[in-house]
């Protein structure tokens, strides 16, 4: 029982969040059954999560479940009194076991429960069982975890995935200065007025989340997204090499991820859908070959993704992975710059290449712009997309000896955002090349 003598918020005290809240559980409530509604606290803890939200919600009840005995004993001496409260022993992997049927929930509360889940089959059975107890269209859950990317972008695949609606908040932790914690709100519909300083609509979630998803690679994550209206789908999605797979290995895998410049120059390419459409399009350094992908989506005529040899599995992949953008007209093919081209690649369109400008030696600077030069022959364009990072005075070589073969035209590419706010100096540029 001294497990649950003492409350502990190792996240957000309840109060502080409760105003945001208050139309969602009212919403909930007032489609509950005439049995009142159910608030399922999951992972419960020695948090008053559950007990704070049922004194918010009149003719309530709350199921609290946790997979440790003697906690759930302490609950049930603390609550004896409360007919209102039921406490269980339970496994959030297999919430259809905890004795309420699908739509059995107007809430479900999960409080640092996804935090404590290592495995994605963990994580996906606990998000699936939590679908199914919440009561629809207007049941609610309600999540608050670590704030980090990995989260943020689970969430989003499982809204998706189940047919929810998602909306984050970014707050301050509770306890610890400095901090902040995620909370989400899944439902099967948000009415507008209740979704307001939720989202983009605030600004430490808008900063914190965009800062977050878009300030470096998202390497724990083995899929990424890129979304936009214009393509086929609205979206492209590429397999990128998980920081897991890479641990003890020597191997670069600089060119193996999605880097956030690279979101800018694709919703560049997708404001300005002309610069590939109808064109046949080389892609230098294709990586994961995001960018030409959504060329390709933008209604190239032709792309060819290349990279080196050690590259060309996780592309062919990627192409297989998007086959009904490609339909036909993506292809991949080793290329090292400064050594011969194919036959049929020169005097090709566009050239495209995506952060692959950092801290050359000479002799690839040289190597790099003699395949520029190559590929685009008289009538081509390039274009170059780069970041500014501690290493510009070691591009300068590149730079230097590109400008003498080329005219140059400098495009912004921070009115995009992935990670570039407002104010900040303009670090992501576009170097168009003729």
């Amino acid at each position: 029982a001294a497990h649950a003598e003492t409350t502990m918020e190792w996240h957000v005290a309840f109060d502080s969040i409760r105003d945001a809240l208050a139309p969602h559980l009212a919403r909930a409530a007032a489609a509950a059954g005439p049995d009142g509604p159910m608030v399922v606290d999951v992972g419960c803890g020695s948090s008053t999560w559950g007990v704070e939200m049922l004194k918010d919600l009149d003719g309530g009840r709350l199921l609290l479940l946790d997979a440790v005995p003697s906690l759930i004993d302490g609950l049930r001496a603390r609550h004896a009194g409360d007919a209102r409260v039921r406490c269980e022993v339970a496994d959030c992997r297999r919430l259809e076991d905890v004795g309420l049927g699908p739509g059995g929930a107007a809430v479900v509360l999960d409080k640092g429960t996804l935090d404590a889940l290592q495995q994605p089959e963990d994580l996906q059975a606990m998000l699936r069982g939590m679908a199914q107890l919440l009561q629809r269209p207007s049941g609610i859950f309600v999540s608050v975890s670590f704030c980090t990317a990995g989260r943020a972008l689970l969430l989003r695949r499982a809204a998706s995935e189940l047919g929810l609606q998602l909306a984050l908040r970014v707050v301050p932790a509770t306890s610890l200065a400095g901090e902040v914690r995620l909370v989400a709100l899944m439902a099967e519909s948000f009415g507008a007025s209740d979704i307001q300083g939720w989202g983009n609509e605030d600004a430490l979630t808008r900063q914190r989340l965009d800062k977050m998803l878009f300030g470096s690679p998202v390497r724990e994550e083995r899929f990424v997204r890129f979304e936009d209206a214009a393509l086929p789908g609205n979206v492209v999605e590429v397999e990128q090499e998980q920081l897991s797979a890479r641990l003890g290995l020597n191997e670069d895998a600089t060119g193996h991820v999605v880097w956030p410049i690279n979101y800018s120059f694709c919703a560049h390419l997708c404001a300005n859908p002309d610069l590939v459409r109808g064109r046949r399009v080389i892609e230098l350094g294709a990586g994961t070959g995001l960018a030409g992908f959504v060329a390709a989506g933008l209604g190239a005529k032709e792309v060819v993704l290349t990279d080196l040899s050690s590259t060309l599995p996780l592309l062919r992949s990627n192409v297989g992975r998007n086959s009904s953008i490609c339909d036909g007209r993506v292809r991949v093919a080793e290329l090292k710059w400064g050594a011969e081209l194919e036959p049929d690649m020169g005097g090709c369109d566009v050239v495209i290449g995506c952060d692959i400008v950092y801290q050359h030696d000479e002799d690839t600077s040289v190597c790099l712009v003699d395949t520029m030069r190559r590929l685009a022959g008289d009538n081509g364009i390039c274009l170059i997309a780069y970041e500014f990072r501690d290493g510009m005075l070691a591009d300068m070589e590149f730079f230097d000896r590109v400008n003498q073969h080329f005219d140059v035209e400098v495009v912004s590419l921070g009115l995009y955002g992935f990670g570039v706010n407002e104010g900040d100096d303009d670090p992501r540029l576009l170097y168009v090349y003729r």
